[in-house]
């Protein structure tokens, strides 16, 4: 094992040897750090799904307007991509 993980078996040991009130504190504490990271994890998923029906709706758009060539065109620029997002009201 490496020095990390020994230390948190360490400390781990070290939550069991203390009063049943530290001790709870503790889990309750563990368990917020935990709810906290897959809230995180979440809005990151849900950020990357709203970009990509962001994108997917512009380029239907673009398609419609037969503007194709500007989308390879901002595919290198994000101030062009983000301008086209305004354009086409994608974004604030």
């Amino acid at each position: 094992m490496n020095e990390a993980a020994i230390s948190n078996a360490y400390d781990a040991t070290k939550v069991f040897f203390q009063t049943p009130q530290e001790r709870m504190d503790y889990l309750n504490r563990q368990m917020a750090i935990m709810d906290y990271n897959y809230g995180l994890q979440s809005a990151e998923e849900r950020g990357e799904q709203r970009g990509e029906q962001r994108m997917r709706e512009l380029i239907r758009l673009l398609k419609e307007q037969g503007r194709e060539s500007e989308l390879f065109e901002a595919a290198g620029k994000p101030e062009m991509l983000q301008k086209l997002y305004r354009e086409f009201h994608l974004i604030e």
